[in-house]
């Protein structure tokens, strides 16, 4: 699988109310390479990822991945929450179990096509829990937050720790997710 193309790229086009801030970018990315992304400040690189990372659809051209590539990002800033340090790293698998959670619930009233959509979603989505490791993804994350030095502050509320703090633990819930491709958006 070394070298195969896991994400391609072709004529990606991004404005902002007609401010073009992409035009015409084409890429690809191989399973077990490494790419940098580097640019002048409002090149459209975050604009970039975050239409790799699927969350802004509003662009044309393709992006095309190969499979269900698993894709996890490192923003810039790090976002609201509430909870500890702990439920930060594992909230992945955490928000899995309710859906899988939900979906079974869901299971029991349902009938004909209603029932066969949920359990292809239910199937998807347990296959995903498996293959990440979900009902071990407390024990990881604390494992992860040992090893980069914040294993005292598995408990500690998330507001409370310094911006560096916050830096590290986005990492670590990014390496917990177990993702095939890691996008880090300008680490600190």
């Amino acid at each position: 699988k070394e070298n195969e193309i896991m994400i391609d790229i072709r004529d990606i086009k991004k404005d902002y109310a007609g401010t073009v801030i992409l035009d015409g970018v084409s890429a690809h990315i191989a399973r077990g390479e490494k790419v940098a992304l580097i640019g002048r400040n409002g090149a459209g690189k975050t604009t970039l990822l975050g239409i790799l990372a699927g969350d802004d659809a509003d662009y044309s051209g393709t992006v095309s991945k190969a499979g269900d590539v698993s894709i996890e990002t490192v923003p810039q800033r790090f976002p609201d929450f509430a909870g500890t340090a702990l439920d930060f790293v594992s909230e992945g698998a955490r928000r899995l179990r309710h859906e899988l959670g939900e979906l079974e619930a869901s299971m029991g009233s349902a009938e004909g096509k209603k029932l066969d959509a949920i359990l292809v979603r239910y199937g998807e989505l347990r296959e995903r829990y498996e293959r990440t490791g979900g009902d071990e993804a407390e024990e990881r994350a604390g494992r992860y937050l040992e090893g980069l030095g914040l294993g005292g502050h598995a408990h500690v509320e998330v507001s409370s720790l310094s911006g560096g703090e916050k830096n590290v633990l986005a990492l670590a819930r990014a390496i917990a997710a177990r993702p095939e491709l890691l996008v880090l958006d300008e680490p600190g």
